[in-house]
């Protein structure tokens, strides 16, 4: 893959699909950048970072990301796990 700007790689994340020509909607594709973004900040943001986040998002965003956190919540790993054995 050749190097993204800043912007590019934004812009990359906020419309990719697998294959734009052919849906449906790669649903676990963006779960999985969304996750690596979520590690990503984990291991290296700063605590005084986080707060940079609230001025960054839209509402829109918060409201999407509090859906998000409320069906996260909903299952354990341990839960996860059991579900799979």
């Amino acid at each position: 893959m050749s190097q993204l700007t800043y912007q590019s790689a934004i812009e990359f994340i906020r419309t990719w699909r697998i294959d734009p020509q052919n849906p449906p909607y790669d649903f676990n594709g963006v779960v999985h950048l969304m996750l690596a973004a979520l590690d990503n900040m984990r291991e290296h943001a700063m605590e005084s970072e986080l707060e940079d986040i609230g001025r960054a998002m839209t509402d829109d965003q918060r409201l999407y990301l509090k859906k998000i956190a409320d069906f996260g919540g909903r299952l354990t790993d341990a839960e996860i796990e059991s579900e799979d054995n």
